[in-house]
């Protein structure tokens, strides 16, 4: 219930916001609920995520990332810099803790087929940007997009977000494909 929440508590956040987006995925095993907003001229954006997998547990995530073009042209590459701060709970080994975890994400649509975009990002917290149980984090995550309407996507992705533990065998609180939707308002 606390992670629940936590999470809710997260999507208060964006109130300055100009625009929002909404983002659930799922395999057999694992959801993750995502919500992400600009703020000012779209250069800083920001994210919460609640990644529930029933039999690992839980991980919870605020972002922020500076992003621009990391190319120029007719479709030209985002790009955004920054860090997650990160909350994990699992079930099995009764641990949780935490990261602050830097990384990134690159965005590529396809310049003669632009309802097709390329999407990844990298987060990743050695040790001594761990507190709690945690040992290390990493969250890795690619998608494909198909944009079916201006605002609305769904995409086929494969993911994987690891938690090394201090004094426990790690967990993988998800890996494998996942399917999706993606709505901005």
């Amino acid at each position: 219930m606390r992670v629940f929440v936590l999470f809710m508590g997260l999507l208060l956040l964006p109130s300055l916001s100009h625009s929002e987006s909404l983002e659930i995925s799922a395999n057999d095993d694992a959801a993750k609920f995502g919500f992400g907003w600009y703020l000012g001229q779209q250069r800083l954006a920001m994210d919460a995520s609640w990644l529930h997998h029933q039999d690992q547990g839980d991980v919870i995530s605020l972002g922020v990332n500076v992003t621009g073009f990391a190319s120029s042209g007719q479709s030209p590459v985002e790009a955004g810099l920054g860090a997650k701060l990160v909350y994990t709970d699992s079930d099995n080994l009764d641990l949780d803790g935490g990261a602050l975890a830097p990384g990134g994400f690159v965005s590529y649509t396809l310049p003669n087929s632009n309802r097709f975009t390329f999407y990844g990002h990298l987060y990743i917290a050695p040790d001594i940007l761990t507190f709690g149980d945690n040992g290390t984090y990493r969250e890795i995550e690619f998608r494909l997009y198909y944009s079916v309407i201006d605002d609305a996507e769904l995409f086929l992705g494969i993911r994987n977000t690891r938690v090394g533990y201090d004094l426990s065998p790690s967990v993988h609180f998800d890996t494998g494909l996942n399917i999706g939707l993606k709505m901005r308002f």
